[in-house]
């Protein structure tokens, strides 16, 4: 079980914030990566997958709830590459060390 100091979890809290607030359009979500990234700076590797879980269990609230004005057929069309993605990203974040993983998301935030 990890520990977090009352900072850590003010950043990841800040960073759940942040996720929900990005999915009603306005920006912001791209600092949750960063943000939970620091919080947990022992163990990089296990931030990006909550991230990743996050967004994910915000994705599925949203379609849920626009279910009526969803279309199913580009939902369909968009669902296998998207599965492909996470099991390529899966792999690939297995196979890369906490140091170039914390530089990348430096670079791209």
């Amino acid at each position: 079980m990890i520990e977090f100091t009352t900072v850590q979890w003010g950043m990841v809290i800040l960073s759940a914030f942040l996720i929900g607030f990005s999915r009603s359009g306005v920006g912001g979500g791209t600092l949750a990566v960063p943000l939970m990234a620091l919080a947990m700076p022992d163990n990089v590797k296990l931030s990006v997958g909550l991230t990743l879980g996050l967004l994910c269990i915000s994705d599925l609230g949203a379609v849920i709830y626009w279910r009526k004005y969803c279309h199913w057929i580009v939902l369909r069309r968009i669902i296998p590459p998207s599965l492909a993605g996470v099991v390529v990203g899966a792999i690939l974040l297995g196979k890369m060390s906490s140091n170039w993983l914390m530089g990348g998301i430096g670079m791209t935030c």
